[in-house]
């Protein structure tokens, strides 16, 4: 370089072709400094390239130690030492084409751990020169130290994601030194029956319709709260009465988590909740969402879509309302699950009706696919009422020439004293031993 001759400008490019700038990824590993000194050429790094990188096989291995946010190599040095805005870093990641094509779900988690960090360490009073260093690693590493150890794999994997397309700087941590062997996610557990009765009972008598078709698209359906969002009354389907009697949704064209449709057959309590729902809202059309937004006093937007976290609101609202154990809408998808493998539901109707993918796990099961219809019929024959159904109670008509002790179980079981099982196992043991046939008499 001649005296006198403009400093060089040095900077890198991605393997998508976008530049990205020499200034925020010097980490002292010997790149041209800020005065436009050119690169020892001893040190093995030659002109036109930064960090030894020339765009070979081993860069593309360490692809994810790259930030990736900016598309243009106009970041000044002003703008390193400028404080950060949180709602810039969130929605350079959320307009990245990348992060577009995943599930808003998985963009609200990712977010939503980068929030939690945010707040933590208080990432807006550092600039990104700050955080390019050493100071970022530390923020991370304490943030990821007070979280519970079987929490940090999916953390580190939503912070890693905002940090290096929102922050737009290189990940550091190497999560073999710096964090170690992490277990895997834990599933969580089927909650236990009497919860779910307790919230049952209460939730009976609940006037607002919008709550208690929350309530019963969680615990009939074990949807997830992203996919009842998405939920239109375009997808509801009635019966020649006009009642509800279908829900069908195509996952691919509505975004749900892992694209996956869903068919449920409607119960009675659900019909009647979608109904007087429906009834209560004039304005709304076919277009519009099922759940739409409601604020903390009630009033309801019937064009606007709610989200995860406005549910989480109103849930907490209910469960403090009816003073009711501890219950996250989470645990009903396990609840549900959990009731479809008791009755013995194939797992073609259980993936319809909870909206996930249809597991496979040999040849037979990869080409038996029935259709929709013979889906929702195995529904409506295992669960007539829904999962719920095992609340509630029957008319009984008792009959005297019954044994008395077999009497004496279903009383029981009419005023809540005897478990369902129970009334099976004894019917089933009066029928073996009095060999007495049931036979079903049409009108």
């Amino acid at each position: 370089m001649t005296e006198g001759s403009p400093a060089p400008v040095w900077v890198c490019v991605d393997k998508h072709g976008s530049t990205l700038p020499v200034l925020n990824r010097d980490i002292g590993r010997g790149t041209a400094d800020l005065n436009g000194q050119e690169p020892d050429a001893s040190s093995g790094h030659e002109a036109g390239t930064t960090h030894g990188w020339t765009g070979g096989k081993n860069d593309l291995d360490q692809n994810t130690n790259r930030g990736t946010g900016e598309q243009e190599s106009s970041t000044t040095s002003h703008e390193d030492d400028q404080a950060l805005d949180l709602d810039r870093i969130l929605e350079r990641f959320n307009q990245h084409p990348t992060i577009r094509m995943k599930p808003e779900s998985t963009r609200e988690t990712y977010a939503h751990h980068f929030k939690r960090f945010a707040k933590h360490v208080g990432i807006e009073k550092y600039s990104r020169r700050q955080l390019a260093g050493t100071k970022g690693k530390l923020l991370i590493l304490e943030h990821v130290a007070a979280l519970p150890l079987r929490s940090r794999r999916p953390v580190l994997s939503g912070l890693a994601s905002v940090w290096k397309i929102g922050v737009n700087l290189p990940w550091p941590i190497d999560a073999k030194v710096d964090v170690g062997k992490l277990p895997k996610t834990r599933r969580d557990l089927t909650p236990q029956v009497s919860t779910v009765k307790a919230w049952y009972e209460k939730l009976l008598h609940e006037t607002n319709p919008w709550l208690r078709t929350l309530w019963l698209l969680l615990a009939q359906f074990g949807l997830r709260p992203h996919t009842i969002a998405r939920l239109r009354w375009s997808h509801v389907r009635y019966d020649e009465r006009g009642i509800p009697c279908e829900i069908r949704a195509n996952g691919a064209d509505e975004g749900f988590k892992t694209f996956a449709d869903i068919a449920c057959h409607v119960p009675p309590d659900v019909a009647d909740a979608l109904v007087q729902l429906r009834r209560a809202s004039n304005e709304q059309s076919e277009a519009d969402p099922v759940l739409p937004w409601m604020d903390g006093w009630g009033k309801v937007k019937p064009s606007r879509q709610a989200n995860r976290t406005l549910y989480a609101k109103h849930w907490n609202r209910l469960r403090k309302k009816y003073g009711l154990p501890k219950l996250r809408m989470k645990d009903l998808r396990h609840w549900v699950a959990s009731q479809c493998h008791d009755s013995d539901l194939s797992e073609q109707a259980r993936a319809y009706m909870q909206g996930h993918d249809q597991p496979i796990g040999n040849m037979g099961d990869a080409y038996d696919n029935r259709s929709i219809e013979i889906n929702l019929a195995r529904q409506v024959e295992k669960f007539p009422h829904g999962p719920l159904g095992i609340f509630e109670k029957p008319d009984l008509e008792i009959v005297a020439a019954l044994p008395g002790d077999l009497v004496t179980v279903l009383m029981g079981y009419h005023d809540g004293k005897v478990g369902f099982t129970q009334v099976i196992n004894r019917l089933e043991a009066w029928r073996l031993k009095s060999n007495t046939e049931v036979v079903k008499i049409d009108d």
